[in-house]
């Protein structure tokens, strides 16, 4: 198997870095999906309460598009809270599993959605907007599918993170390998954009949207961390060992740096 590793460029001026990795849907994935999912279940469920929490503040999402949805667990928040839901997912064994949870799925990428789809209270991103290449253009379809009063909401990797911080030192004397692992330089969907909370409102910014909330949150929960750490079939055992037990350790250093994940609530300029 060929390795992809990740070239950036970096914006000196708000920190932004652009990877020259590619989707290819093709590329056999080294995640175990279904533990992963299991895994993550619950940590998975409170992060989306609390960001549908956020926007229930501002507005009420009765119609959401949830971009990127993957199998629906975003959509099944939404559905609890009696909100009608639509996802789009390019992976068709994705959108599959989501339809048979019984939501209405559209097998697409956001780009080549059709206008018919109508408006949106609540549009979401959530860690999907790394892994689009062209995100000016992404975005500047957002404001036409939002109602009236209605919010994009884009869930981030932050390059100001501790972690990514940590991996950056790690690579700059040879060992690459959380680098590589951050940038998901192997996966079929790999991080084409590391962002931080000023590059993302200055896109935003340029596309007519404005940012009326953000948050940070860690990456990780001591609660199932070594499932999801072995969920990655590429990790050896020794390594697993070693990046568990760091990262158990750390985890409360880490509350009191800066996030490895930025939220963000965006609206349409005036």
């Amino acid at each position: 198997m060929i390795e992809r590793r990740p070239n950036h460029v970096l914006c000196p001026g708000c920190g932004h870095r652009r990877s020259d990795l590619e989707l290819d849907l093709s590329r056999p994935s080294p995640l175990d999906d279904e533990g992963l999912k299991d895994t993550l279940r619950t940590q998975r469920r409170r992060e989306h309460d609390a960001l549908l929490d956020a926007v229930a503040a501002r507005h009420a999402p009765l119609r959401v598009l949830d971009v990127g949805c993957a199998t629906g667990e975003f959509l099944n928040a939404c559905r609890a809270r009696g909100f009608e839901a639509v996802g789009v997912e390019p992976d068709p064994r994705h959108a599959e599993r989501a339809r048979r949870e019984g939501h209405e799925v559209i097998e697409a990428l956001f780009q080549d959605l059709p206008e018919e789809v109508g408006r949106f209270d609540l549009i979401t991103f959530n860690d999907v907007l790394e892994h689009i290449g062209d995100v000016r253009g992404t975005l500047a379809r957002v404001p036409r599918l939002l109602t009236d009063g209605g919010l994009l909401a884009v869930t981030v990797p932050n390059a100001n993170g501790a972690f990514f911080k940590f991996a950056s030192g790690l690579a700059h004397m040879g060992a690459d390998g959380p680098m590589q692992r951050l940038w998901q330089s192997q996966f079929p969907s790999p991080h084409a954009h590391y962002f931080t909370p000023g590059s993302l409102d200055r896109i935003g910014a340029q596309v007519g949207l404005r940012q009326v909330w953000a948050a940070e949150r860690l990456p990780v929960a001591a609660e199932g961390l070594w499932r999801r750490i072995r969920a990655d079939h590429s990790a050896g055992l020794l390594y697993s060992a070693a990046v568990w037990l760091g990262v158990r350790m750390s985890l409360p250093v880490l509350e009191r740096l800066p996030k490895d994940i930025c939220v963000h609530l965006f609206e349409p300029a005036a």
